[in-house]
């Protein structure tokens, strides 16, 4: 049942980005953001409510400043924005469970930019409030959600010569082309695989089942055919993702400046 519902949204998603290239043919910039748009208001109905979106940079404590981000995933509960009145805001890494790249079709050469991308924000210090209760994955999810791409094979060997050396918490966690499938990788595949690192199931392997592991599959990136599947698994992943993540709680006490008094005590 879920399947086929999920379909009729795939099958819609994928006829206004149709109809959207066809009228904004003359105007590329338009074009990929009424796509980034067509995305944005999936997740804004589908999403649990907890969960926000919006679009713009983000900051660490250290400090850094991402790129501009096509569509972020926020807690708005526990944590604010900088510009929240603006269409671009600017985003505390602590409040973001998710990061998601848009394209209208990806080939090698985008994928290597936002290889780059994702692993500057990855890259970020996360501090935020500790509680005892609050476990779970402090990186966000990095997506790259394309409407059409260059061949899948094609995009996962660029993937694996691209991160020969990277270890897979630096590392794009879903590539997902609408009715074609999806590769993923980074700290999803470490999660599948391997389990979470406190988890009974890692413990279990201990350190002969884990080398196991990574003989079988030593570039650790998995592609899959999916057809018009793959917004449905794109939707599952990213809930078991986010239900895997802490609560994203920002210290606003983590921006202030270390070196410089804010004022003077009379």
């Amino acid at each position: 049942m879920m399947d086929n519902y999920f379909k009729v949204i795939s099958d819609k998603i994928r006829s206004d980005s149709q109809l959207i290239a066809e009228y904004f043919r003359t105007h590329p910039g338009e074009n990929g953001r009424n796509k980034e748009t067509i995305l944005l208001n999936f997740l804004k109905t589908y999403l649990p409510r907890r969960y926000s979106t919006g679009t713009g940079f983000i900051a660490s404590s250290e400090p850094v400043l991402s790129n501009q981000n096509d569509i972020v995933i926020y807690d708005s509960f526990w944590s604010s924005t900088l510009f929240p009145e603006l269409a671009s805001q600017i985003f505390l890494i602590e409040s973001v469970y998710a990061i998601i790249e848009v394209k209208s079709h990806l080939d090698e050469t985008q994928l290597k930019s936002t290889i780059n991308k994702a692993e500057k924000i990855k890259l970020m210090q996360v501090k935020g409030i500790k509680r005892m209760d609050n476990k779970g994955i402090e990186q966000p999810c990095f997506c790259l959600f394309a409407y059409d791409s260059t061949d899948l094979p094609k995009l996962k060997l660029a993937l694996q010569e691209n991160y020969k050396n990277t270890p897979l918490n630096q590392r794009i966690d879903f590539i997902v082309v609408l009715n074609k499938g999806m590769i993923y990788s980074g700290i999803y595949y470490e999660i599948v695989k391997y389990g979470q690192s406190d988890s009974p199931y890692r413990k279990q392997l201990d350190e002969d089942g884990l080398k196991k592991l990574q003989e079988a599959n030593p570039s650790e990136i998995e592609g899959m055919y999916l057809d018009k599947n793959t917004l449905y698994v794109f939707y599952m992943y990213l809930m078991t993702y986010l239900g895997f993540s802490a609560s994203k709680i920002a210290n606003w006490v983590d921006y202030l400046p270390s070196e410089n008094q804010l004022g003077t005590f009379f």
